[in-house]
């Protein structure tokens, strides 16, 4: 239930308080607002889904915030 309950207040702090310092912004980086996370299954579940050998990557290729922030949006469902 913490763990849900972590997962919640990174998301309200990248949806709704100050937003969340995002290394692939143009420009080196910025701190932005995530609008619209990334909510389809399909594309949240296909990181954890992908071979962990090779190039593929695994979780750690996860390329943008929106994906990051609804992948915690799901997560936190799942904890709690």
């Amino acid at each position: 239930i913490l763990l849900g309950i972590g997962c919640f207040l990174l998301v309200a702090k990248a949806c709704f308080v100050g937003g969340v310092y995002d290394t692939w912004a143009p420009g080196g980086g910025d701190v932005r607002i995530i609008s619209a996370p990334t909510l389809n299954p399909l594309i949240i579940f296909g990181y954890v889904l992908k071979s962990p050998f090779g190039g593929d990557g695994w979780v750690i290729s996860v390329d943008n915030m929106e994906d990051l922030v609804g992948g915690h949006i799901w997560l936190g469902f799942l904890c709690v």
